[in-house]
């Protein structure tokens, strides 16, 4: 089958889309009809081709969504067997959450390094963000550290904002 006879098909078969959509539709499947005057039915020929399309991964996902609908038309008007384009697997994205700001828990654990001897020589900072639900469950959503601080003789606290108390 001559390619730019199934593009003819497709794009006959289109209604109700904008002029820009049919405009990218023609331009990408033009380049395909450019590469391909017979229509190609094999996978890794048709992967190669949407692969090598262009460098940038939205023109290729573009490139081979708009290949296979047209494969996708031809299978559904009995043109050919199977679509030689391979489908993106693209899985759901994950459910959102909402969380009140009570379910909310930061839990610190601050370890101190020593050596030998027993003096202090560094501190790990570890921070997990949990969330409590409202079965009680409570799972950790978030770790931050450890950050490490070492070679912590001469470590002092920054001063406080807060005025001295009165004594």
């Amino acid at each position: 089958m001559r390619t730019e006879k199934a593009i003819a098909a497709f794009l006959g078969n289109l209604v109700g889309l904008s002029d820009g959509t049919m405009t990218v539709y023609q331009s990408q499947l033009a380049r395909f009809a450019v590469a391909f005057p017979e229509l190609p039915t094999d996978r890794d020929v048709v992967d190669l081709f949407v692969t090598e399309s262009s460098s940038s991964r939205e023109s290729r996902t573009m490139m081979r969504r708009t290949v296979g609908r047209m494969y996708e038309y031809l299978v559904a008007q009995g043109e050919i067997a199977e679509s030689p384009v391979t489908r993106l697997k693209v899985g759901r994205p994950k459910k959102s959450v909402r969380v009140r700001v009570d379910q909310l828990d930061a839990v610190s654990r601050l370890r101190l390094i020593r050596d030998s001897a027993g003096h202090v020589t560094g501190i790990d900072l570890t921070t997990e963000l949990r969330v409590t639900g409202d079965d009680g469950k409570t799972s950790v959503v978030g770790t931050v550290g450890p950050i490490r601080c070492a070679n912590v003789q001469d470590w002092k606290p920054p001063p406080s904002d807060d005025p001295p108390a009165d004594s």
